[in-house]
């Protein structure tokens, strides 16, 4: 008995299916095209999306921990690892070390991470200002309120 993979013509409407209505496919596609956005703004701080919204998470939460962080964020550990030692590098943020094997973490803002968000905000806002404006203030609130129910 032998097990053949269907052709690409026996897969296409399948793959047209997918293509035209995947959510997980235009909403990856529309986060990244966000992120760029957000990215190309705030280039003349000399600091990225992602490591702007880790820098306003910690400073909301104040002593995070890095799981709290992947909870807030849903993060993988991995990867959360990973961005928080290049915050650390960049002096941004402290990350404490226990008196105790298996402790968590504490996580701080440091001053150098403090003046790195006074110093990008004003460029978020703006950058914020300018895809809310592309969407139409009543579309964005219901974008959010939905992104905030599947995440």
């Amino acid at each position: 008995m032998t097990n053949s993979a269907p052709t690409l013509e026996e897969l296409s409407g399948a793959a047209s299916e997918v293509v035209s209505v995947c959510g997980c496919l235009h909403l990856r596609k529309a986060a990244r095209s966000v992120t760029r956005h957000f990215d190309r703004v705030l280039k003349p701080a000399r600091i990225n999306a992602n490591q702007l919204v880790m820098l306003v998470v910690i400073a909301e939460q104040q002593e995070s921990t890095q799981a709290d962080l992947a909870r807030t964020l849903s993060a993988d550990q991995t990867t959360l690892s990973r961005n928080l030692q290049a915050l650390e590098s960049k002096g941004w943020i402290r990350i404490k070390r226990p008196k105790h094997p298996g402790a968590a973490h504490p996580i701080q803002l440091t001053a150098k991470g403090r003046a790195k968000l006074a110093e990008a905000y004003p460029m978020w806002r703006s950058a914020q200002d300018e895809i809310v404006q592309k969407f139409g203030a009543d579309q964005w609130t219901k974008l959010i309120g939905r992104a905030r129910q599947v995440g």
